[in-house]
């Protein structure tokens, strides 16, 4: 994964689809919205940050955290390492995708 700041704003519905099925990452509930962190990419001109630093949160935390200003602290007082969470299902979703490939390749061989 690429660190936080860096890389372009990648834009990818699916992935936000997938998001979204996800449980909360504070209360565990569902269903979730996808929330784009804002304190890992440099602003720019009304552009949020990229879909690959997006996490799932239910409605009133979602709006909790647009409420509190302060994103960073928020997540701090939560106890959730966002980009820590966005890191391991990178890690996983590469790896299945791996592992995907390379049944495929033994199921044609």
């Amino acid at each position: 994964m690429k660190e936080p700041g860096e890389g372009n704003r990648e834009r990818d519905p699916k992935w936000l689809d997938q998001v979204r099925q996800m449980n909360c990452l504070i209360c565990k509930r569902r269903p979730t919205e996808a929330h784009h962190l804002t304190h890992v990419q440099e602003k720019a001109r009304g552009l949020k940050a990229g879909d690959q630093f997006v996490v799932p949160l239910c409605s009133q935390h979602h709006n909790m955290l647009h409420r509190a200003g302060d994103e960073a602290r928020w997540w701090i007082i939560m106890g959730v390492d966002p980009v820590e969470w966005i890191g391991k299902w990178t890690d996983l979703l590469r790896n299945s995708r791996r592992a995907s490939e390379q049944w495929s390749k033994n199921s044609e061989s």
